[in-house]
C-alpha cells in the first residue's frame, strides 16, 4: 500500500469503500423506520400538549426577569462572536432577548459571551 507520507511520488491514496453499519441489514429497514417514525410521532405529540403549558410558564418566567433585571436602564458592552456592542439596555423582549439601544437602533440580542455594565 501506498504511504503519501513517505512516498512522495504519490498524490493521493486510493479511495476506500464505504461500509455500511454491519448490524442492520436491508430488509430490516422498514421495520426500523417505522420505530423511529413512532417515537418521533410520540415526541411531538407529548411537545404539542405541553407547548401551551410552556408558553404560560414561560410569559410568567419572564415578567419576574423583567421586573428584577439590573441590565434595564443601564449603558452596557457586550461582547459577541460578531464585536463589541454599546448601547442602553431597554429590557427583555416577548421572546426573551435582551433589548439593546444602539447607536445603529434598536437590537434583540440572543447571546452574548460577556456583558459590562458601562
Amino acid at each position: 500500500e501506498a504511504n503519501p507520507a513517505t512516498d512522495l511520488d504519490v498524490v493521493a491514496a486510493p479511495p476506500k469503500a464505504t461500509r455500511h453499519h454491519p448490524h442492520v441489514a436491508f430488509a430490516e429497514l422498514p421495520e426500523l423506520l417505522g420505530k423511529i417514525e413512532s417515537t418521533t410521532l410520540n415526541t411531538l405529540t407529548r411537545c404539542a400538549i405541553r407547548f401551551p403549558q410552556i408558553g404560560a410558564d414561560f410569559n410568567q418566567m419572564l415578567d419576574g426577569v423583567r421586573q428584577r433585571c439590573v441590565l434595564t436602564g443601564n449603558h452596557v458592552t457586550l461582547k459577541t462572536i460578531s464585536g463589541n456592542l454599546d448601547g442602553l439596555v431597554e429590557g427583555i423582549a416577548p421572546g426573551g432577548e435582551l433589548l439593546l439601544r444602539t447607536s445603529a437602533g434598536l437590537k434583540h440580542i440572543v447571546h452574548a459571551d460577556e456583558i459590562r455594565l458601562a
